[in-house]
């Protein structure tokens, strides 16, 4: 690897942190203290009382024209990775090598003085970066037409909004030429068509030779940014691969294990008239489920009385659940379920998924429409995954956010 074209080399970062205020001071002015006495340098230091690895043991490398993921739950370490990489905190063990200008939005509120003016902010930012008032002045009308506050321009930032700072700030990080950005979660107070905008620019900026690495929840626009990603649990990498892959076992981690899901059976209800108590998705054959193959769709009901006319509905959504993907609701052909339990079995000719995990949820109604039985929204929904190789072609449908495959024929 070139290292003209390398601008991000970590190698064994560690970080450790105090879970008492007491402790946590005096650990500091010991490492102050130490500072300034020559020892021996050690890779990796020791945890002390009340202390805990925030980070342990990140290595990775980022090129020109590459962008990376960063997912995992709350106090996974993901932001103090990219505290790390913009030079606000010292790692405690291994090194890391930044080359070049970074543009950072990691924390809301973070860089800018809140009784100055976003104008003023804008110069600010840009003087800590190295450019001159000149420079920013021939940026200045780009990153105001960008951030799109309007008179709210000359105003104190401590009066913005939370989605106003944030148009400011990304404004601000992504125009003032820098070779990594650094994008954390604080563009989720932004509005859809902002964050909509925003995911167009870093997009292009990558493609323009930029580095990026992105933390986010949201694992669509995730995989729409980054081909590959990193999964951190407890400040450790537990997965560093493609994107759709680093979901795939993210999701199975915040699931408890999609198998234990997949396989639950709920306990009959006294009072409901229908109950949907498992659900079954696959291939025909019973074997895992992959993209534009026959599938089977099984529902296991317990029904208290008969019904003569039902209709059954089902839905597949993303995930994280915030976005529904396609559903088939129709009259089934005999249209009648008997007293106690049965199933109910339909087939998906050519099941259109890419690969990746998503949720599903059913319903079954009376002739009227009205809810017999339900499963996935009060109760857990059903999640299923959609086999498929980790490949170039699957990492570019991944990279478009691409969740439905077409049936052509040339």
């Amino acid at each position: 690897m070139s290292n003209d074209l390398l601008l991000i080399d970590a190698a064994h970062l560690s970080k450790r942190f105090s879970r008492s205020l007491k402790h946590s001071l005096w650990y500091g002015v010991q490492d102050i203290a130490r500072e300034f006495v020559p020892t021996p340098r050690v890779e990796r230091a020791h945890l002390r009382q009340t202390e805990f690895w925030a980070l342990d043991d990140i290595s990775f490398q980022l090129k020109r024209g590459q962008a990376l993921g960063v997912l995992g739950n709350n106090g996974a370490g993901k932001s103090t990775l990219l505290k790390i990489l913009n030079g606000l905190v010292k790692p405690d063990g291994g090194r890391v090598t930044v080359r070049g200008r970074v543009g950072a939005m990691i924390e809301l509120g973070a860089g800018f003085s809140p009784i100055l003016t976003g104008r003023e902010n804008i110069y600010n930012s840009a003087a800590v970066l190295g450019l001159n008032k000149k420079q920013v002045n021939a940026l200045a009308e780009e990153i105001l037409e960008f951030a799109d506050i309007g008179e709210f321009i000359d105003m104190p930032v401590q009066q913005y909004s939370s989605g106003m700072w944030a148009r400011l700030a990304y404004a601000v990080a992504a125009h003032l030429f820098p070779d990594i950005l650094l994008v954390d979660e604080v563009l989720a107070v932004g509005d859809l068509e902002f964050r909509r905008k925003c995911m167009q620019h870093m997009l292009r900026y990558v493609e323009n030779g930029g580095a990026l690495i992105f933390v986010s929840h949201n694992l669509h626009q995730l995989q729409s940014l980054c081909p590959q990603s990193v999964l951190l649990s407890r400040g450790r990498v537990t997965f560093h691969g493609s994107s759709v892959a680093a979901v795939e076992k993210y999701l199975a981690e915040q699931s408890g294990g999609i198998a234990r899901v997949q396989t639950e059976t709920l306990a009959p209800a006294d009072t409901a008239p229908v109950q949907i108590e498992k659900i079954e998705l696959c291939a025909v054959d019973g074997g895992a489920l992959k993209t534009g193959e026959p599938a089977r769709l099984v529902v296991h009901y317990h029904a208290r009385k008969n019904w003569d006319a039902v209709f059954f509905s089902w839905m597949v959504w993303s995930a994280d659940l915030n976005m529904c993907i396609g559903a088939a609701m129709a009259d089934m052909p005999t249209g009648k379920i008997n007293r106690g339990r049965g199933c109910i079995e339909c087939r998906v000719l050519h099941f259109p998924l890419h690969a990746g995990t998503f949720a599903l949820r059913a319903s079954l109604l009376d002739e009227n429409y009205f809810l017999l039985a339900e499963r996935g929204w009060e109760s857990p929904p059903y999640y299923f995954t959609v086999m498929g190789e980790a490949t170039r072609a699957s990492n570019a449908r991944s990279r478009f956010g691409a969740l439905i495959a077409f049936e052509v024929e040339w």
